[in-house]
């Protein structure tokens, strides 16, 4: 027992979390000790600590799933910035540069006072990007082959058979791409983007009348600039109202009024390497299809609106979406309005994908693989800092309605990074399958939620699971929650994944089918802490599941499942068919004969 404990404890990090939250890792380490579980537990982590061969990885996903039961505060410490830095913007070019290990500072750039100095910067991290995506290859086959790559992945991941053999070609085709280089351009044009301000910029303008634009159609509405450069075409809107053809417009820079963009606004694909898009004030209506909104396939893509109650729309592969390249999405603030398809939100495949929403109760319609999803090779972020936001999957019989909100997957050995912040609101979170902090394949999906009394209705496979080797993590630190899910969800692990779900305060309800809250099989972990507040599980079975059977110990049992319940007081549980508990209990059940698990269920009545 004594060298168990050893073992485990080499699989927890010691460095404290950021922001000063105590950290988890030694309440969940001596619970596990005092319950009797340190050496199954034990047996079981390792086999999760398997590393891929390939370097595309993200390297905080690589370092989290070798991270055991350290997973949860490995993984806060990774997104720290985001709750703790005072700019938002330097707080998403940390967590990225973070989670894929660059060395270089990310967003480092000269600073943007004027519409000429954001020029020369974006002209700049043009010329630079040519020579970081490869110099010679030929931008519109290689275009045509990274879309090809992120459609065939998402179509198989939403038919639950990943394309193998799409990842192998993306793996390829990476060859002679700079990776690193190019996350710091893309964080270049973000910092610029954010450093141009309405009213400075209307000041350097006085005395300057807008005009018609050219007559080409492109622009409807009066402007101030209108020229080509050497990235393309660069138009400064005026303060009233605007309707744009992003077909034919690079980089826009727009001072206000309630605008009108259809098309990629701010989208690189087909010859366009880089578009831009900063509308600095108005309610604004997007209107894209594939590739907008902040998208980048094969080259940077970046959409920044600072203010408004705006609407956007999209058919897919949008706002935060990047393969082969970096695609950022940021609204500062207003009541936004979001219906988009499939790889939407912060998508990364090969690439990252950054979707942030600063302020305002939002709502969104999400397609399959969306808000913070990182594919093979890729990082997906999806930040949320204020609202009572409504997040919605949509179904059809093409779409499952689910897969999404902090969801990382994998081919072969390249586990994907999908990760989902959301700081404070009361959100409402309703889907399918594969919903929240959820990771296939090697892949790691982890949700960390700060604040707010938060609703979430899902179907399987959700809210804290892990498969495959995979790595699923939903921390809440605050809040009354309530959580529902279908079967295999709520700390579930299979098939030597691990699935964790750590609340560490609140008084919260929590409901699963069975299997579920705490359970593994098929050589899984499956981990449900809560560390506060007086709590509510419900646990049911479906009448025609055989009940727990062939009660052994195998010295190294295929599966473990812990329910831990580590605070507070007048919890109350509702078993069906199974043993429950009641306050200062703690059960070891074992079950199956086929595939024999065991399950701890611990209740330290803290008051």
């Amino acid at each position: 027992m004594i060298g168990c404990l050893l073992l485990l404890t080499t699989l927890w990090p010691q460095e404290p979390v950021s922001g000063g939250r105590p950290p988890s890792i030694d309440v969940l380490r001596a619970s596990c000790a005092d319950a009797g579980a340190t050496g199954e537990v034990a047996a079981i982590l390792p086999v999760g600590r398997s590393r891929p061969r390939r370097s595309d990885s993200p390297a905080l996903a690589v370092e989290i799933r070798a991270a055991g039961l350290g997973a949860a505060d490995l993984a806060r410490s990774g997104c720290g910035p985001l709750a703790d830095a005072e700019s938002a913007v330097d707080a998403l070019l940390q967590v990225a540069a973070r989670a894929h290990g660059d060395r270089r500072a990310v967003g480092a750039s000269r600073p943007v006072r004027d519409l000429d100095a954001f020029e020369r910067e974006i002209s700049h991290v043009h010329r630079d990007l040519i020579q970081a995506l490869g110099g010679r290859q030929d931008p519109d086959r290689a275009f045509a082959r990274w879309g090809s790559i992120a459609d065939r992945l998402a179509k198989r991941w939403i038919a639950s058979a990943p394309d193998r053999d799409a990842a192998d070609e993306a793996a390829g085709a990476r060859a002679g791409m700079a990776d690193a280089e190019l996350r710091a351009l893309a964080g270049r044009v973000l910092r610029a983007a954010s450093e141009l301000d309405a009213d400075e910029l209307g000041i350097a303008l006085r005395g300057v009348d807008p005009r018609s634009a050219r007559s080409d159609g492109a622009v409807q509405g009066d402007v101030f600039l209108d020229r080509d450069g050497p990235f393309g075409r660069l138009v400064v809107g005026g303060p009233g109202p605007n309707s744009y053809d992003c077909t034919q417009i690079d980089v826009i820079v727009d001072l206000g009024g309630s605008d009108e963009y259809r098309g990629p606004a701010g989208g690189a694909g087909g010859l366009r390497r880089l578009g831009v898009v900063v509308d600095l004030a108005g309610d604004d209506s997007y209107l894209g299809g594939q590739d907008s909104l902040g998208s980048a396939t094969f080259g940077i893509g970046v959409l920044y609106d600072a203010g408004g109650d705006d609407r956007y729309r999209a058919v897919g592969r949008g706002l935060g979406f990047g393969v082969a390249g970096v695609g950022i999405f940021v609204d500062v603030e207003g009541a936004d309005s979001y219906e988009v398809g499939a790889l939407c939100c912060g998508v990364g495949c090969h690439g990252s994908g950054v979707f942030a929403d600063l302020a305002g109760d939002d709502s969104y319609e999400l397609g399959g693989l969306g808000a913070g999803v990182g594919l093979p090779g890729g990082f997906g972020l999806f930040f949320e800092r204020a609202g009572n936001d409504v997040l919605e999957f949509a179904r059809s019989e093409s779409a499952p309605g689910g897969l999404g909100i902090g969801l990382g997957s994998g081919a072969r050995e390249d586990g994907g990074l999908g990760v989902a912040v959301d700081l404070a609101g009361d959100d409402r979170v309703e889907g399918g399958a594969g919903i929240g902090g959820v990771g296939f394949d090697r892949g790691v999906g982890f949700v960390w939620d700060l604040g707010g009394s938060d609703q979430s209705d899902c179907a399987s496979a959700s809210l804290g699971f892990g498969a495959s080797y995979g790595c699923g993590l939903l921390v809440d630190e605050l809040g009354d929650d309530r959580r529902t899910a279908a079967a295999r969800s709520l700390g579930f692990g299979e098939h030597s994944g691990f699935g964790f779900v750590l609340d560490c305060a609140g008084d919260d309800s929590t409901s699963g089918e069975h299997p579920s809250l705490g359970e593994g099989r098929h050589g899984g972990l499956g981990l449900h802490a809560d560390l506060g507040g007086a709590d509510r599980y419900r646990s049911t079975r479906a009448d025609d599941e055989p009940s727990a059977a062939a009660r052994r110990s195998p010295a190294k049992p295929a599966a473990v499942g812990l329910l831990l319940d580590l605070g507070g007081s007048d919890d109350d549980y509702e078993f069906d068919r199974l043993p429950g508990l009641v306050d200062g209990q703690t059960r070891r059940i074992e079950e199956g004969e086929a595939e024999p698990s065991v399950r701890y269920l611990v209740d330290t009545d803290a008051r």
